[in-house]
């Protein structure tokens, strides 16, 4: 049975979705391949952040959307290079809350790398 998925709170560059206990976090920047801008990065923080506080969420999974023009897909091809500056990327002390945020409360955070032929039919409704 397919799952119902209710926007949790609009963001730029993804989308966040919850449903029966599961959050889904989307790297929605399709035309970079989904490569993270300090941005990204500060959206997954606040989602990810929410997740790891709602008691009902049980599960996380996060995954990137496509195609890029191409028609190829891509889960996260990195950091945006376009953005990078001489000093790297600055993300206002972001860095390590990221990770807290991931697994601050020790939920499992599954990670969306899928092919049409590796998902596991009870997975298909989730992708």
């Amino acid at each position: 049975m397919p799952l119902t998925w209710t926007l949790v709170k609009p963001y730029e560059d993804i989308f966040y979705h919850k449903a029966d206990g599961i959050a889904k976090i989307t790297i929605n920047r399709p035309h970079k391949r989904n490569a993270f801008r300090p941005q990204t990065i500060t959206e997954l923080y606040d989602a990810f952040s929410n997740a790891r506080e709602d008691t009902r969420i049980g599960v996380v999974l996060l995954t990137g959307a496509g195609p890029h023009t191409d028609g190829k897909y891509a889960f996260c091809s990195g950091g945006d290079q376009s953005v990078r500056g001489q000093a790297g990327y600055i993300l206002a002390g972001l860095e390590p809350a990221i990770w807290l945020a991931l697994w601050g409360k020790k939920k499992p955070v599954k990670f969306g790398i899928f092919a049409v032929s590796t998902v596991p039919s009870r997975l298909k409704p989730w992708v």
